[in-house]
């Protein structure tokens, strides 16, 4: 913003009467301010001690009234017990509403409550007092055994509902002289209408809260909360203490005893802060008289001044801009001007001419320089006008990609060319700065040129303007197009080799899958079966588990080949193979077919009574398919023998000894009649087996 040599006068001259009205109105603001603030806490430290003091008549009178009913010879006999006659508790409620009282409780000698009523003093309703209402009460008041209270004693206690007033007194009978009995306890909240009665008589805000352990104020059911300052530690010597609530508000603390004498509770009293108010109308009163007298003696100031600088300084500029309407190259100022009231400056103006007459001639030559720059550079180069839209000035190289004359460029609308070039971009905002487009531009002659354009805002002057550069980029969209091309190429043979490793590992692994099973059957082959007898082995190892296997042989099977045919034989192996399988229930049970007409099952995790149980539903599985053989000596349909053997495999123990005991343990079972399953454990080495 620019201020006149006046304004600035005027603002100094302002700055500094401010400054010292400021520095006057400090001084009395520490001088008197701190003599108020005293003035304002012993105010509200009598006005807590008048609240607390009324908390203490009312807790006195309530001590009185609790003498008074503990003289009564009806609850002394109640409480000794030697009447048997209840009290009656409408006159007990009567006379809770008579004092005002929200609780009264009677115990025997041990302590032992024989009577607890509670008074509702809104609905004038009473109760039995509730379980959670007497919680802690008699402890919080330092009642135990009545023998031990020789006399009325008052004071603050708690209740789980909120604090309570209590007066205690020993029951006597009306001498006053007997043991006592028990006690009798009276007690009345210090509920929001208990406080609004005194906060009525004071005319301020009172709340009253629990002090809790760690000396911080506490919340208990409708008890109000305060939030005692951090840097005051009170005491019980120092009860009394004060914070400022907010800029209109003072509290005041005070500790409230309970029935032995140790602060339990805090009165907090909030009053206006009528006494700084007042001290603020006072100062506030001195600054605006401060202020007064500156602007008196500020607009004294300001005509001297006018008088004698600014009347002269005019008649100087009047001057100056007479010289500056009819100037011409070399012009100064000249006679009167020279020997005016400010002669230095009249000759800084001459040499500020001379200065710009230089600085015209270096201009004239850099926009010469810049021409010729223009003109060579391999960049086209146009420059518009934004608030006219109109075409200043465009290079060469700029008109010979746009395929126009310099004539019918320049002085045309920026529209008139811009359409020339994609209309889908729009040109950037002149504030967004430098931005960068590859935009497709439209030869003179209908032929479409890719163009890198670069748009820059430009302030010559007063004006904004738009510097467009742009750069023919025909070759490279070529070679990226190539490129492009080649890139696709490359992804397409990829994609390719990709498919073709794909159907590599899937006919890999059908080869695999082939190599493992039994042309004929369609279960595991003997190679399978080798592989995987040394995986459960070793597993079996590492787990501690027992490992069966089964050798199971078609009985008579080269006598229903040659009766039956070749073509049969193999149609009686594929449905022994599939009942075989049908049999397994685990994934991890194998069926192999082991040689000719015999079969072998691993069985990893079975003991030697499941295996021999698995071999005889084998069995039976075989024998219940019912294929006919006319040449069995042992039965009219197809059987099988089966050897099983158990091991508990080991490391120094080979797999191969769990095949040699099966196989041994087969043989036994043919040699036994066949259509059986003979068992043999691992071990023991067993004889060869002979060879049939």
């Amino acid at each position: 913003m620019h201020l006149s040599l006046r304004a600035k006068t005027i603002i100094i001259l302002s700055l500094t009467l401010l400054v010292l009205a400021g520095a006057l109105y400090t001084i009395s603001e520490s001088m008197l301010r701190s003599q108020f603030l005293e003035l304002e806490r012993k105010d509200a430290q009598e006005n807590v001690q008048r609240v607390k003091c009324a908390i203490s008549t009312d807790v006195n009178a309530l001590a009185a009234d609790a003498a008074n009913s503990a003289a009564s010879d009806e609850l002394y006999a109640f409480a000794s017990g030697r009447t048997n006659a209840p009290l009656d508790i409408d006159m007990i409620d009567y006379t809770m509403r008579n004092l005002h009282l929200h609780l009264l409780v009677i115990t025997d000698s041990p302590g032992n409550i024989l009577l607890a009523r509670s008074m509702n003093l809104i609905t004038h309703r009473g109760s039995d007092a509730p379980s959670e209402v007497l919680a802690g009460l008699l402890a919080s008041a330092h009642l135990g055994a009545s023998q031990t209270v020789p006399s009325v004693s008052s004071g603050l206690a708690q209740s789980a509902q909120a604090l309570i007033l209590v007066a205690s007194a020993p029951l006597r009978g009306t001498q006053g002289t007997g043991p006592i009995n028990g006690t009798l306890l009276m007690g009345r909240y210090l509920d929001d209408t208990f406080t609004r009665r005194i906060q009525g008589a004071a005319g301020m805000k009172i709340a009253v809260s629990l002090l809790s352990t760690d000396d911080q104020p506490a919340t208990g059911g409708n008890q109000p909360t305060h939030n005692r300052p951090a840097s005051i530690n009170p005491t019980p010597e120092t009860d009394v203490w004060t914070e400022i609530s907010s800029p209109t508000v003072i509290s005041s603390y005070v500790f409230l005893e309970d029935v032995s004498g140790s602060p339990m509770g805090v009165v907090k009293v909030e009053q206006p802060r009528e006494i700084m108010r007042v001290a603020s109308k006072t100062t506030s009163f001195f600054l605006f008289a401060l202020l007064f007298i500156s602007l008196i003696v500020g607009g004294m100031g300001l005509f001297v001044t006018e008088w004698l600088v600014f009347a002269r300084l005019n008649r100087l500029v009047s001057d100056i801009a007479e010289l500056g309407r009819n100037a011409k190259p070399g012009s100064r100022l000249q006679g009167k001007d020279r020997e005016s009231e400010l002669p230095g400056l009249a000759e800084a103006i001459n040499d500020m001419l001379s200065a710009l007459d230089n600085s015209r001639e270096s201009l004239d030559k850099e926009r010469e320089q810049l021409q010729r720059i223009l003109e060579t550079i391999g960049v086209g180069i146009l420059l518009a006008d934004t608030e006219t839209d109109r075409v200043i000035d465009v290079n060469p190289v700029g008109l010979s990609i746009l395929g126009r004359g310099h004539e019918e460029t320049v002085g045309v609308t920026r529209s008139s060319i811009l359409k020339h070039i994609d209309e889908t971009h729009t040109a950037p905002n002149e504030d967004a700065g430098i931005r960068n487009h590859e935009w497709h531009a439209y030869h003179a002659d209908g032929s479409v040129i890719p163009v890198l354009l670069t748009v820059v805002p430009l302030q010559l002057g007063e004006r904004l303007c738009l510097l467009y550069s742009y750069i023919d980029i025909s070759d490279r969209k070529l070679a990226e197009k190539r490129t492009r091309a080649e890139i696709e190429q490359r992804r397409q043979r990829e994609e390719e080799l990709v498919q073709l490793q794909s159907e590599l590992r899937i006919a890999n692994k059908k080869l695999r899958d082939l190599s493992l099973l039994d042309v004929l059957t369609g279960i595991s082959n003997r190679r399978h079966f080798d592989q995987r007898l040394e995986r459960e082995w070793a597993r079996a190892i590492r787990d501690d588990r027992p490992l069966s296997l089964l050798m199971v042989d078609i009985d008579f099977f080269k006598a229903y080949n040659d009766t039956y045919g070749h073509v049969a034989g193999d149609r009686c192996l594929i449905d022994v193979a599939s009942a075989l399988a049908r049999s397994m229930r685990r994934p991890a049970d194998l069926v192999a077919r082991y040689g000719g007409e015999e079969f072998v099952t691993i069985l990893p995790n079975t003991t030697a009574d499941g295996a021999i149980e698995v071999a005889e539903h084998l069995r039976g599985d075989i024998a219940s398919l019912g294929i006919d053989h006319s040449q069995s000596s042992i039965a009219p349909y197809l059987t099988v023998s089966i050897g099983v053997a158990t091991a508990q495999p080991t490391s120094d123990v080979s797999p191969y000894s769990l095949v040699r005991t099966a196989d041994t343990a087969l043989y036994r079972a043919k040699k036994e009649g066949r259509n059986r399953v003979h068992y043999l454990p691992v071990g023991d080495d067993p004889p060869p087996r002979p060879t049939w």
